[in-house]
């Protein structure tokens, strides 16, 4: 078999060893190489260089399981908030934020810090991966319409958390990090048209929030939340729970039989600053049908 043949053959197999789902692609690469090579050649080469070929294949496919096994990493550090330690925090973890997720893929993990504000996190991962974390504390007590992990385009650079690498250690010490966002309460009172709205029009409206260019950031259907402690149908308010930054929410109709949001907007807040510990409170009035 001469040098081109087998560089070939090297060729297609290096080029599907770091998959072992790619296998038989490889396999079916290597079928067309052996029957080029074999046009011309006597029998006995082209035995040669099949043989050769499914040895080939065979390593790359039994040594690909060696570098995708999972490992049990521990995440440690400290929350500090001005350089105290901090409790009263929640720790998010999330995928790598600098690429795109499905949302089959966001698997978020929640807990909290000991007293003196250090931390133990468990993560399950293979090398070479990448996680999110998120520090945030301050007042949850409302909907969460911007929530870590902070996926969505319009925000900025402050919200992306800090990036944590799985390598070869499986215990990462990431020593003192600050909280990265505070969230305070914020009350709207929503009106239609002077009065309070009902059950039925609570349900039939879309929430979001926009940054201070008036760019969606998220939202969600109010229809979930009507029975919840966010909204409250004596006073027609809604409370939110929002991170330090300057917002404004839009409501849209919503149409629950067919889950579509309905292009029109219906009412939006005034942009508003939300503060630490601050609560706001904020009036809308909406235009329903």
């Amino acid at each position: 078999m001469n040098t081109n043949a087998w560089t070939r053959l090297v060729h297609i197999c290096g080029q599907y060893s770091l998959n072992k789902m790619n296998i038989g692609t490889a396999f079916l690469k290597g079928h067309r190489e052996y029957r080029r090579f074999r046009k011309g050649r006597n029998a006995r080469a082209s035995t040669t260089f099949a043989v050769l070929f499914l040895f080939l294949v065979l390593v790359c496919g039994i040594s690909l399981p060696v570098n995708a096994q999972s490992r049990r990493y521990t995440i440690t550090g400290r929350v500090l908030d001005k350089f105290s330690p901090k409790s009263e925090v929640r720790l998010v973890v999330g995928p790598d934020d600098s690429v795109t997720w499905k949302g089959s893929d966001l698997l978020v993990e929640n807990s909290s810090p000991e007293v003196d504000g250090s931390f133990e996190l468990i993560e399950t991962g293979e090398r070479g991966q990448v996680r999110t974390l998120y520090v945030i504390a301050g007042k949850f007590d409302g909907l969460d319409l911007l929530a870590p992990p902070y996926l969505g385009p319009g925000l900025s650079k402050r919200f992306r958390g800090l990036r944590v690498e799985l390598g070869d250690m499986q215990r990462i010490d990431l020593g003192d990090i600050n909280v990265q966002q505070w969230y305070a309460s914020v009350t709207l009172h929503v009106l239609n048209d002077g009065r309070r709205l009902t059950k039925q029009e609570w349900e039939g409206i879309f929430c979001n929030v926009e940054n201070d260019h008036g760019v969606v950031l998220s939202g969600k259907t109010l229809g979930s939340v009507v029975r919840s402690d966010e909204i409250d149908l004596a006073t027609s308010t809604l409370r939110l729970s929002l991170p330090e930054g300057r917002w404004r929410i839009s409501f849209q109709a919503y149409n629950n039989s067919t889950r579509q949001i309905l292009s029109q907007i219906i009412g939006t807040s005034d942009y508003f600053t939300v503060r630490r510990d601050i609560t706001l409170n904020l009036r809308v009035n909406l235009e329903l049908l």
